[in-house]
C-alpha cells in the first residue's frame, strides 16, 4: 500500500529529466521531452509550465528570463545536487507529513 505519493509520473519524469541532463531548458523543451517518453499520457504545456513554477517557488530549480521566438521565455535549471534535491523533498515531505498528523489529534 503506498501512503504517499508526492508526485505524479510526468512530474516524475520531469525530475529525471533534469537529473539525466543537468543542462538548461525552457518549459518547451521540457514538455516535447514528455511527449517524446510518454505519449498521449503527457500532461498539457500548461500542467508543465505550473509544475516548473512550482519547483522554483519550492527552491528546487531557478529560472531566467530569456528572448527567443514569440518574446519572452524562462529557462529553468537546476540549483541542487541530485542528493540535496531528494533530501529536500524527503525533509519538506516530512515536515508536511507531521503537520497532516497533528492535526488530527
Amino acid at each position: 500500500m503506498k501512503l504517499i505519493k508526492k508526485f505524479q509520473e510526468y512530474k516524475i519524469e520531469i525530475i529525471k529529466m533534469f537529473f539525466d541532463d543537468p543542462s538548461n531548458a525552457t518549459s518547451g523543451e521540457v514538455w516535447k521531452y514528455l511527449n517524446e517518453q510518454m505519449g498521449r499520457a503527457a500532461p498539457s504545456r500548461a500542467s508543465v509550465i505550473f509544475f516548473l513554477n512550482d519547483l522554483v517557488t519550492w527552491g528546487y530549480l531557478k529560472n531566467i528570463s530569456g528572448t527567443g521566438k514569440g518574446g519572452y521565455h524562462k529557462i529553468y535549471f537546476l540549483v541542487l545536487s541530485k542528493d540535496e534535491f531528494i533530501n529536500l523533498i524527503y525533509k519538506n515531505t516530512q515536515a508536511q507529513l507531521d503537520e497532516r498528523i497533528a492535526d488530527l489529534k
